[in-house]
């Protein structure tokens, strides 16, 4: 799995505002606008395990901090937290055109140039540099982090599921409240993600046949005897070949981009359904059941995004 170096969580302190004078009232929402989006970046935790971005656009008079990571379409590590009102680039109907890029933040140039009336303000990234096309956007650039810091942020957050998995999913998973019936349903959402994968890993199926053979491997003191560390190599391997996957397209002009989902598809199919079975080593119930239930969305979006059609699933609380 690709990793950039992460900076000590204890050296992240508040990002300054810099202020040019009264006289340039214009410059002040610049410069508020880059502090916020490196700010969001550098207090949402997750590390390096990916490359993050995000833009300020501005739409309509109305101002969005744009959010996206350079994995599939936007994935986010388990313990992010980021402003609850961020906007991904990916409901917009071109989307599919910016998927597998190497610089996420060429996504967000690309979602502003294609939103109506949209203007890029400001821009940040813990990749290296803005992207060539981006000259004349106020660019920062931005630390990784381990640990979330909403006290530095100062706006209301979200957790990843928020922005991946729908809201009726979201209130049907907060409804089961029994431990037994959390993994249990975390076990459901596992066994429908390989199927829909058309998995052909041996380390996830016997894994899963395990548990259906003896559900009580779910408990804390047993699960360990399962195969994880044979899963999560597989699953790195596929990190891999995602990021292998991924493409420069820094001399391709702004609008002009087209890569048809990119190539990453076919790993990240297969890791979001990996991700469903490695969810369930979690030793908090409701945790296993909202990381399998992120990872299962993340993997419907794609197929959907394919228009690919599966039978209708069995009747279950999603």
């Amino acid at each position: 799995m690709p990793h950039l170096a992460p900076v000590d969580d204890a050296a992240i302190v508040p990002v300054p505002l810099i202020f040019r004078g009264a006289e340039d009232p214009q410059r002040q929402v610049v410069d508020m606008d880059l502090a916020m989006v490196r700010t969001v970046l550098e207090t949402a935790g997750g590390g390096s395990t990916v490359r993050w971005a995000a833009g300020m656009v501005v739409t309509g008079g109305r101002r969005q901090v744009v959010v996206t990571t350079d994995r599939g379409r936007s994935w986010f590590p388990p313990n992010v937290l980021l402003p609850e009102n961020a906007v991904l680039p990916w409901k917009h109907e071109d989307s599919a055109r910016w998927e597998g890029l190497l610089d996420p933040a060429r996504v967000i140039v690309e979602y502003a140039a294609a939103a109506a009336s949209g203007t890029l303000t400001a821009l940040a990234s813990t990749h290296s540099s803005a992207p060539g096309v981006a000259a004349g956007v106020p660019f920062a650039f931005a630390d990784a982090v381990q640990r979330p810091r909403p006290d530095l942020l100062g706006v209301p957050t979200a957790g990843r599921e928020t922005f991946a998995v729908s809201a009726a999913r979201l209130v049907a998973a907060d409804a089961i409240t029994d431990p037994h019936d959390q993994r249990r349903q975390a076990l459901w959402i596992a066994h429908d993600a390989v199927e829909k994968a058309d998995d052909a890993s041996s380390v996830r199926r016997s894994i899963l046949a395990a548990l259906n053979a003896d559900p009580n491997l779910l408990e804390p003191k047993k699960i360990d005897r399962l195969g994880w560390v044979a899963l999560t190599n597989e699953n790195e391997v596929l990190w891999e070949r995602d990021f292998a996957a991924r493409i420069d397209v820094r001399n391709v002009d702004i609008g002009r981009l087209d890569t048809g989902g990119g190539a990453s598809r076919p790993f990240l199919v297969q890791s979001y359904a990996t991700e469903t079975v490695l969810a369930l080593r979690n030793a908090s119930p409701r945790q296993a059941l909202l990381d399998a239930l992120y990872s299962w969305s993340m993997l419907l979006e794609l197929i959907d995004t394919e228009g690919r059609r599966y039978p209708r699933e069995p009747a279950n609380a999603f």
